[in-house]
């Protein structure tokens, strides 16, 4: 399988990328798990520059979006797809209790419960990406009009977000000229 996806960065630190490889900046509230991020949407990507936070490591004064092209060599959990969501909570609800008890990760504290369970499933099953998506429909990016009646619609902006493991999966990265 292969991924068109874009990661948004300073335009310093793309250079450096460009010349050698991504940092991973390890937090133990990262969405999919401690590794590269990326989005499949280049728009979000622009957006994201305009507001990093410094949780994550990222302070950009030049906004740049790098291209890249991602062909994971080995396995893929993309939780797009019934059957690996569908294994994820199976497997979610196999090992959280042992999680909590190895990490001392509060129960209550999700995104630290989730970055965690992402980890371990990345070093028991040697995934070298993870697919996730998310439904976040209070994000300041959908800050356009909608109708009253347009929720009956069903149709929902879902965010998707690629976290690399095994940078190998990064096979081609080119800077985006600006738009």
């Amino acid at each position: 399988m292969r991924f068109l996806a874009y990661h948004g960065t300073d335009r310093e630190r793309a250079e450096k990328i460009l010349a050698g490889a991504f940092r991973v900046k390890a937090n133990d509230e990262h969405w999919l798990g401690n590794g590269v991020y990326f989005y499949l949407d280049s728009s979000l990507a622009r957006w994201w520059t305009t507001r990093p936070t410094r949780k994550f490591g990222e302070d950009v004064h030049t906004r740049a979006v790098l291209e890249c092209v991602l062909e994971p060599p080995g396995r893929i959990l993309d939780l797009r797809k019934l059957d690996d969501y569908r294994w994820f909570v199976e497997e979610y609800a196999q090992v959280i209790d042992y999680l909590i008890e190895k990490t001392h990760v509060e129960r209550s504290s999700f995104k630290k419960l989730r970055c965690s369970f992402c980890d371990y499933l990345y070093k028991q099953y040697r995934f070298d990406l993870i697919v996730g998506t998310f439904h976040l429909p209070e994000q300041p990016y959908l800050d356009f009009p909608r109708t009253p009646d347009f929720d009956q619609l069903q149709l929902s902006y879902v965010e998707t977000q690629v976290c690399v493991f095994n940078q190998a999966a990064i096979i081609s990265k080119r800077l985006m000229e600006k738009e």
